[in-house]
Parts: structure tokens; C-alpha cells; sequence
């Protein structure tokens, strides 16, 4: 008898960490994973491309949604919690914990669920997604200048590719919200769209 197979579960991030049936305690991106390329300096135009794609989906009250292939990964189980470790996907949903987070933050909405995502390729990156998580909702509007002005901040943090290309691309989705030519955005009906509109194929290895 031949084996079922596993064609995928199609989520959003907000829908996989919060998946009751298949729950998952941490997103892990492991050591052997490179570090955080998609807000890299040179990668400027790439990370507009891709930005714009998710702005047009979650900015927008339609019932279009957008589909960004497939995320593969594995499933482990580390001390008694189930933990997801991608394979292929890292960089896509580094921008989604990203953009989950400075958009719940604006919202106003709890966010405690994007502390099961976390980094391991070095410390300094995994006490940094710590870190953002703790930031106070107001800070979230002028956020590259609250984050490198902060104590914890340290000269090491400076050196590290993960951490800069995070901030580069929290600064990219700050300027896009800060610049537009209307009224406050209502980061409420954004959150809504974002947890459900901007989907992926989940596959575990």
C-alpha cells in the first residue's frame, strides 16, 4: 500500500502559528540557514518588488490574495515543543514575521504569537526578534531611529548581516506607511488582510 503523500497545507504565517490541529511552538531558522539576505543594501530593489506585491494585496480591501510558492521545512521535536525549522523559505518568511510585526504593532493588536519565531544562526539575532517584540507600539513609527538609539543596541548588533537587513527592511515598510498621501492608514483592517491574504504551500520534509 503506497504511502499518502503530503501535497501541503496552504496558510498564512498568522494561520500556521496559531493552527490548533497542527500546532507548531516555534518557527526556527537553524544554524545552517544563511543569514537574512532580502534587506540587504544591494538587494534594494528586489525587496521593493516583492513589498509591492504584498502593499497591493493588504492595503487594498479586495478578495485578491497572493500565493508565494512553496515553503519546505522540518518538523521536529525539541524539549517536548514542536518546532518548525524551513529548509527553503527562510528569507520570505523572515519579511512576514517582519511585516507581522510592524503591522500588529501599529494596529494595536496582541502579538505575543511572533515570539515563536526566532533565529539560531547566532545569538545576537535571536535576542534581536526578542527585542522587537518588546518595543511599544508609538516607536514603531519612527522605528530604525528608536532601535539604534536604544542601550541594548551594541556595537556587535551593528556588524550583524541578520540584524542590519532587518532593520533595513522595518525601515522600508515604516517609509511606504509614513509616506503615504492620505489620512492615517487604518492598521486594523491591514492586520485583518495581512493574517489571511498573503498565503503559502506549508510542505514538511
Amino acid at each position: 500500500m503506497k504511502q499518502k503523500k503530503d501535497i501541503g497545507q496552504r496558510v498564512s504565517l498568522y494561520e500556521m502559528l496559531t493552527d490548533e490541529k497542527n500546532y507548531i511552538h516555534k518557527i526556527l531558522i537553524p544554524k545552517i540557514q544563511r543569514d537574512y539576505a532580502q534587506g540587504r543594501d544591494e538587494c534594494a530593489s528586489v525587496r521593493k518588488r516583492f513589498l509591492t506585491s504584498i502593499f497591493n494585496v493588504i492595503d487594498n480591501d479586495t478578495q485578491v490574495e497572493l500565493l508565494l510558492d512553496f515553503i519546505f521545512g522540518n518538523k521536529k521535536y525539541i524539549q517536548e515543543k514542536t518546532v518548525f525549522e524551513p529548509v527553503d523559505g527562510q528569507q520570505r518568511l523572515t519579511t512576514l514575521f517582519l511585516l507581522h510585526l510592524y503591522i500588529g504593532k501599529r494596529a494595536g493588536v496582541d502579538t505575543e504569537i511572533l515570539r515563536k519565531f526566532s533565529y539560531e544562526t547566532r545569538d545576537s539575532s535571536k535576542q534581536f526578534c526578542t527585542r522587537l517584540n518588546d518595543i511599544n507600539q508609538e516607536h514603531f513609527k519612527n522605528i530604525r531611529e528608536y532601535i539604534e538609539d536604544q542601550w541594548w543596541f551594541t556595537g556587535l548588533w551593528k556588524t550583524d548581516p541578520t540584524i542590519k537587513s532587518m532593520i533595513n527592511m522595518l525601515d522600508d515598510i515604516n517609509k511606504h506607511y509614513n509616506d503615504l498621501n492620505s489620512s492615517e492608514p487604518d492598521f486594523r483592517d491591514i492586520w485583518e488582510r495581512l493574517k489571511h491574504k498573503v498565503v503559502f504551500w506549508r510542505l514538511y520534509l
